[in-house]
């Protein structure tokens, strides 16, 4: 079943797709699939305001308006590929564990993952493996 959720942050539209066809079983099947999609989504961008980024007690403020919505649309297009992963909270792991690992090690690393080349990563860390470095 598909969601397009619209942000009304930046007036982008987003597809989540559940992959379980074009209907639901029951009218509150339906129901609770959008406003689930629909909450999750809203969820992914709270803390994205006007007003800058809510980090706990602190506000970063944006240089711009358009910083602004660039970073609510980087945080609604991370939440739709983690949705489609299977990345999603009630699940005690993405659909792909290695990728769990990966964003584990990473945060512990204080590494971000958005700002990494995938082929680069590939090609060092086929290089490690090759001159005998566990990766």
């Amino acid at each position: 079943m598909e969601y397009i959720y619209h942000c009304k942050k930046t007036g982008l539209d987003y597809v989540l797709n559940s992959g379980s066809g074009t209907t639901l079983a029951t009218p509150q099947d339906e129901y609770a699939w959008r406003r689930g999609a629909r909450e999750y989504m809203d969820n992914y961008h709270a803390s994205y305001t006007k007003d800058g980024l809510v980090k706990g007690k602190t506000v970063v403020a944006w240089t711009s308006e358009s910083a602004w919505k660039d970073a609510v649309d980087s945080a609604c297009g991370e939440a739709v590929t983690r949705f489609h992963a299977g990345d999603v909270p009630g699940t005690r792991e993405p659909a792909d564990p290695g990728m769990a690992r990966v964003r584990a090690a990473a945060k512990s690393s204080g590494v971000d993952l958005t700002k990494i080349d995938p082929e680069k990563l590939v090609a060092w860390l086929q290089k490690q493996a090759a001159s005998g470095r566990a990766a």
